[in-house]
């Protein structure tokens, strides 16, 4: 059987620090193996999903070894994500892996009184006196957002179009409580600085990516940037 353990974090190194370099999954992944020897990550044939743990095959295809044995940082959970949140058949790949989802609110223009856009209006065939409209801006409650709205815990899915960044850990063997901190603190903490020095090279940073003109949502600091 397997031994194999998935661990889940938010955000990913340097998310919440001032724009400069930061860990990329490669870099984070010469850290964790070759730098601070906290872990050895599960890489090849063995990847993790929502199903569990699968295998390839002697013959090609994949095969389920076992339910995959995860564990959530304290961070995601307070944030609203807990196990529930990832959809059915899930992937989280091997090794490390640093994924980002997007969410779009949307809104649409309603007459006040009506609760009915201005197009549904004058479908009607009324003749209508602006003047007299008292408009509103809602959110649009579309069939889209309601399933993914579910997905969080009651009252903390962010109500603004926000991006969901985290980090996925697949190892070999369970963490020790002092090497979990240690990688936990790598990439949740922003005060936590790893400079491209020997042993690290150019290849292991990359920019951190920031604001693009749309609100965003950071786990990693539950706010706006």
């Amino acid at each position: 059987m397997s031994d194999h353990h998935l661990y889940i974090f938010a955000g990913f190194p340097g998310k919440a620090a001032p724009p400069g370099l930061y860990l990329n999954a490669g870099g984070l992944q010469h850290a964790i193996e070759n730098v601070l020897y906290l872990a050895q990550l599960g890489h090849g044939a063995i990847c993790a999903t929502k199903d569990g743990l699968l295998s390839m095959g002697l013959a090609g295809g994949f095969e389920t070894l076992e339910p995959v044995k995860y564990h959530l940082s304290d961070l995601l959970v307070i944030s609203g994500i807990t196990w529930d949140w990832f959809p059915e058949h899930y992937s989280f790949g091997n090794g490390i892996s640093i994924p980002k989802s997007s969410a779009s609110w949307e809104t649409q223009v309603v007459v006040h009184e009506r609760g009915c856009t201005l197009e549904e209006l004058f479908r009607e065939g009324e003749v209508v006196d602006l003047s007299q409209l008292r408009l509103q801006r809602v959110h649009k409650e579309t069939e889209g957002w309601a399933t993914y709205e579910k997905r969080w815990l009651a009252g903390t899915c962010p109500h603004y179009t926000h991006i969901v960044h985290m980090t996925h850990l697949l190892t070999t063997h369970e963490l020790s409580p002092s090497a979990y901190k240690h990688i936990q603190m790598m990439i949740e903490d922003p005060r936590v600085e790893i400079r491209p020095e020997p042993p690290f090279e150019a290849r292991h940073f990359s920019e951190v990516r920031r604001y693009d003109g749309r609100p965003a949502y950071s786990l990693s600091t539950r706010s706006a940037l």
